[in-house]
């Protein structure tokens, strides 16, 4: 009987890897891409991941800040509810790039970035996706990597990196560990600071205005990168996926920075705030009455020049201090300051010495007066000049009826 093998020779089939003239299948993870990205390649029990890690010295400078490890004022902690005790090493800097713009199901982060500080200086890892299959292993990795973080620093990360993280760790029945962690957004808190100091406060802008660091020509625009991300799936060209890389990379420095110059900025408040852009004294003022921290928040407003190009602003601030002050029951250290607000033109403050007069203290003849204040002052954000003329009638009616 003719056997198999010898009925596949007789029809001219060659069996054996030896005797096959075909290319060799080039595996997917390729080392040479991860050498040529300036990391390596880890091995995860859900594969492989292409990984780079650099390492700065403590003091590096990034444009006008000597990078050191994180120091947390009392009121940034009161701010962002972190805890009592913030180890250097517990933070967690961290910004991911994304394979479209929005945060639907669909779209995961084919980059994420992490820095932490050391003792000898700040450290950087990145985890690529070189394909997007092996998403499971980018983040083992990189959840293994952050087991000691308890703080997570971020710019929009609150609706943006967190939440995508966190719906890809999910979808691949992975662990996560992220919401377990304090979470200190700076976007909110630079919005809040330099809201009269900045038109537009996004990290770009940021970067340029206040830590006056310029990226070179490898930056790539934000937007442009998720369209880098799937060309980069079609050829493999890794030239423009460094530029991603270095889009990534200067993203957390300039947290790192960011968190450094605000605390740095709340500490020299309280010293010195004319030292300070008015603008960015007067936003720290209102963070301070925010918090409750009204003792702090008036002496603050006490050492301020008043600028007549930013009179009103400055009044509002009195107002909301004085506010401050009634919500906590405080009236007598709330009357100064509606008087001044109210002498800077801010109709509010004046009203709310006339309701004090005349429900406190019964002086119809005061409370009057401060309500035409009001009806000739300007603006007021929310009490209309026709209440105020119904409150002037009223008083006119009592002081009648005395």
């Amino acid at each position: 009987m003719t056997s198999l093998m010898d009925r596949l020779k007789s029809l001219g089939v060659t069996v054996g890897p030896a005797n096959l003239d075909l290319p060799v299948k080039k595996p997917f993870f390729d080392k040479d891409l991860a050498q040529t990205l300036g990391g390596e390649l880890q091995q995860t029990i859900y594969g492989t991941v292409i990984r780079i890690e650099k390492h700065y010295p403590l003091g590096f400078s990034h444009g006008n800040i000597l990078c050191h490890a994180p120091i947390t004022q009392d009121i940034f902690r009161k701010w962002g509810n972190l805890p009592d005790e913030c180890p250097p090493r517990t933070f967690l800097f961290l910004d991911t790039e994304t394979s479209g713009l929005s945060s639907g199901t669909g779209i995961f982060a084919f980059l994420v970035g992490i820095g932490f500080f050391l003792e000898d200086g700040f450290h950087l890892i990145q985890y690529f996706l070189e394909t997007p299959a092996n998403e499971p292993a980018m983040l083992a990795s990189f959840i293994q990597d952050i087991s000691d973080t308890q703080i997570l620093v971020t710019y929009n990360g609150k609706s943006f990196d967190i939440p995508l993280l966190r719906n890809r760790l999910i979808m691949n029945r992975m662990q996560n560990p992220l919401d377990v962690y304090f979470h200190a957004d700076l976007l909110h808190i630079t919005r809040k600071i330099y809201k009269l100091f900045l038109p537009e406060r996004n990290l770009g802008i940021v970067e340029k205005e206040i830590l006056k660091f310029h990226r070179d020509e490898l930056e790539v625009p934000g937007w442009m990168v998720p369209e880098i991300y799937a060309e980069f799936l079609q050829n493999h060209d890794p030239e423009p996926i460094k530029r991603v890389l270095y889009h990534n990379q200067i993203d957390i420095i300039s947290l790192a920075a960011l968190y450094q110059h605000l605390n740095g900025l709340l500490a020299a408040s309280g010293d010195n705030p004319c030292e300070i852009p008015h603008a960015v004294s007067l936003s720290i003022i209102r963070l301070y009455v925010e918090m409750g921290n009204l003792e702090i928040a008036e002496s603050i407003l006490q050492q301020l020049i008043v600028e007549s190009d930013f009179s009103l602003e400055y009044a509002k601030t009195c107002h909301l201090l004085a506010m401050g002050f009634k919500q906590a029951g405080l009236l007598d250290f709330a009357l100064p300051w509606w008087e001044k607000a109210g002498h800077y033109g801010y109709s509010d403050a004046w009203i709310e010495l006339a309701k004090y007069c005349e429900h406190q203290v019964r002086n119809y003849t005061l409370a009057l007066d401060y309500t035409e204040k009001a009806i000739l002052a300007f603006p007021s954000s929310g009490i209309t000049n026709a209440e105020n003329q119904h409150r002037k009638q009223r008083l006119e009616r009592l002081l009648t009826a005395e």
